[in-house]
């Protein structure tokens, strides 16, 4: 039994986490194009080396968040323990990350290529997520005031009908006649 230490709990036993598959795969985005062969590749594909190799662990007894672990698979030594989202630093893990074939496959690559777009565009991307969150929000404004308009104008036109019933009681009260209550003609 493998005793694993989550970064965020410590040290625990194997049977508390639950192994994700490799890790570092880049997913291709949708504006990106390759074959149908190519997406293949990079959804059936795994690698299964005898050394090191890069994992994705969770750990699903205890806090259930990810990380990667660089381990070997021969003595299943783990090397390393590292967050999602960030390179392994020893060596060995290092070096097993710079040779994996995905590296130069066509997904990884174009994963990569979207990443790096030019300056501009990203700020123009930005610029339009920015004017679509303003007028969002300008839109919820409006429709909250028009809310409030409504409130207020509903309000008032109870107060205008509890004001038109009681003249109308009030009336009625000064017809009737006081010696049979009923209404003189």
């Amino acid at each position: 039994m493998l005793l694993i230490t989550c970064p965020h709990c410590g040290p625990r036993e194997e049977s508390e986490f639950a192994c994700g598959g490799e890790a570092h795969i880049a997913r291709p985005l949708v504006e990106n194009s390759i074959t149908d062969a190519e997406f293949a590749d990079y959804l059936f594909l795994r690698d299964n080396p005898k050394g090191m190799f890069l994992e994705r662990w969770r750990h699903t007894a205890g806090c259930r968040r990810w990380f990667n672990v660089a381990r070997d698979t021969v003595s299943h030594d783990i090397i390393e323990i590292y967050a999602m989202g960030s390179l392994p630093r020893k060596a060995a893990a290092k070096a097993a990350y710079d040779n994996s074939w995905r590296r130069s496959s066509p997904a990884e690559l174009a994963a990569v290529a979207s990443d790096k777009k030019p300056a501009k565009k990203k700020a123009a991307a930005k610029k339009a997520t920015a004017q679509k969150a303003t007028a969002k929000k300008a839109t919820a404004k409006k429709a909250a005031s028009k809310k409030t308009a409504d409130k207020k104008a509903a309000a008032k036109k109870a107060v205008a009908k509890k004001a038109v019933g009681k003249t109308t009681t009030s009336r009625k009260a000064a017809t009737k006649s006081p010696a049979s209550g009923r209404r003189a003609k």
